[in-house]
Formats: structure tokens, sequence, C-alpha cells
């Protein structure tokens, strides 16, 4: 099977024609579709970096985005990240609530 990706230089290049942008629209949403290890995000490849930190929206694939040892580090945001998105969601709901 011939496959093929296009290269944009740009977001609005990217953007441009879309009729609608979501993931849910695709036939492959949720599947895996590469068990290829070379992406994943572990400690070797964090020691690449400049004393980077990790974050990530959860939900994460465990083992398969990052590993445990890089989600669980202290160099790791996705927690904090994660009750931040929390609480802006709660204040979003109170204030609907309060103008219903």
């Amino acid at each position: 099977m011939k496959k093929s990706a296009i290269i944009f230089l740009s977001c609005a290049s990217a953007l441009a024609g879309l009729s609608s942008c979501s993931a849910v629209e695709d036939e492959n949403y949720g599947k895996v579709l590469s068990v290829d290890m070379d992406w994943t995000v572990d400690s070797e490849k964090m020691t690449l970096t400049n004393n980077a930190y990790f974050m990530h929206c959860l939900p994460v694939r465990r083992n398969m985005i990052v590993t445990d040892d890089v989600i669980e580090s202290e160099r790791s945001l996705v927690i904090p990240e994660a009750a931040n998105r929390e609480i802006s969601a709660q204040v979003v709901i109170k204030r609907l609530l309060e103008n219903l």
C-alpha cells in the first residue's frame, strides 16, 4: 500500500481550505497505527535536552507516547497542567451557571 504525506511550511497553509478540523472525523482516530518506539519520549531522549520539562495534555498513552519514568519524574508538568485545566473548567461552569 502506497502512503503519502503533505508537508506544510506554515499553520496558515495547513488550515487553508479546510471545511472542518477534527481528529474524531478520522477513520483511524483512537487506533494504534504504529508501535515504533523511536518516537516515545524516554529518559534517554530527555537527557538530550537542555534540562527540559515534559508537558502533555492528558490522556496520554503511557509507554507509547511517554515512558512512566518520564511522566512521573520531577521534570514532568503533566499533573500540574491537568490540575490547572480542572480549575479552569470549574470556573467556566460556575460562570455559566451564574448567568442562567
